[in-house]
C-alpha cells in the first residue's frame, strides 16, 4: 500500500484504544490543530533543558509545522482527564529515496516521563508505520538522550545503522553526536 491520502489512511488506525502499563486508559487519536501547538512547545521545551531536541532544531512554530507537514500526527491523551499526555509524528524520511520509511518524532510530557509512555509510542509507531504501508523505519537521537536510545534498542528489529559525531547544538553551546537505528517493516508483516 502506498501513502495516499491522510485522512483515509490514518482513519485505519485511529483512534485507538489501550491500557498502559501502569493501568493508565489513553486514546491515540489523530491530532487537532491545538495539539499540535501543544507538541510544538512541549519540544520547545525539551530543547530548552537538553532534552531529545537540540537548541536550534526549529527557530519558530512554522519551521516546525513545515518539518511535520508531510507526515502523520497522533496524540495520546488520558482517557480519564482528557489531557494530551505524549504525541508523535510518523513523517516521510527525508533520508530515503525511492522507499517509503518512517521517521518517528516522540514527545512525552515532562511529568508523565518514566511511566512507560516513550517505550509506548515508539512501539505504536513501528505498529502504525507498518499499518500505513511504510517499509522501514528510520530512528535518530542525540547521544546523551539514553532514555530513546535504552527504548530502541529494546523493540525487536532495531538496528544501530551510524552516528553522527556532530548531530546537533545543545542550549548550552554542546555539541551532542546523534545515534541512528532503522528496522525493516517489510519482513514483519503478517
Amino acid at each position: 500500500m502506498l501513502l495516499k491520502e491522510y485522512s483515509k489512511l490514518s482513519a485505519t488506525v485511529v483512534p485507538y484504544s489501550t491500557t498502559l502499563v501502569d493501568g493508565r486508559s489513553v486514546i491515540v487519536d489523530a491530532m487537532t490543530e491545538s495539539q499540535v501547538h501543544e507538541m510544538y512547545l512541549l519540544v520547545q521545551e525539551a530543547a530548552n533543558s537538553s532534552q531529545g531536541f537540540g537548541a536550534d532544531e526549529y527557530n519558530s512554530e512554522k519551521e516546525f509545522l513545515e518539518d511535520i507537514s508531510d507526515g502523520f500526527q497522533f496524540a495520546v491523551i488520558d482517557k480519564d482527564s482528557g489531557e494530551m499526555v505524549a504525541a508523535f509524528v510518523l513523517a516521510i524520511s527525508k533520508y530515503s529515496r525511492g522507499c517509503l520509511v518512517a521517521d518517528p518524532f516522540i514527545i512525552v510530557k515532562k511529568n508523565m516521563r518514566g511511566c512507560r509512555l516513550g517505550t509506548f509510542c515508539m512501539t505504536t509507531c513501528v505498529k502504525f508505520a507498518k499499518d500505513l504501508g511504510f517499509m522501514g523505519i528510520y530512528c535518530d537521537t542525540f547521544s546523551n538522550n539514553t532514555a530513546v536510545i535504552k527504548i530502541v534498542e529494546s523493540i525487536p528489529g532495531f538496528q544501530k545503522v551510524g552516528c553522527l559525531p556532530m548531530g546537533g547544538l545543545l542550549k548550552d553551546g554542546r555539541i551532542v553526536g546523534s545515534e541512528i537505528f532503522y528496522k525493516d517493516l517489510r519482513s514483519d508483516r503478517g
